[in-house]
């Protein structure tokens, strides 16, 4: 009973979800003009702490900058990795 109650919900969702209105269609095209969605973006600042993969393993470590366009990241086992960002 509660497979085929989900199974109704999906199907709904997968029509609902496909749907475009003349509206949907003529802002999508509009966008399409102006470029498209914009890049995803974001901001290092010295000091922030973050988590990268490092010898295979995932490890944390606290951002330096160095000068524009490069960075410096001070891993917790002591060891540093520049990056050219």
């Amino acid at each position: 009973m509660e497979n085929d109650i989900s199974k109704a919900a999906a199907a709904l969702g997968r029509r609902g979800g496909a749907s475009k209105s003349d509206a949907k269609r003529a802002a999508s095209a509009a966008n399409g003009r102006k470029g498209g969605r914009p890049p995803t973006t974001f901001e290092l600042r010295d000091g922030q702490p973050v988590m990268t993969k490092h010898g295979g393993e995932m490890v944390a470590g606290i951002v330096h900058v160095v000068r524009s366009g490069m960075i410096s990241i001070d891993l917790e086992d002591g060891t540093s990795i520049k990056v050219s960002v």
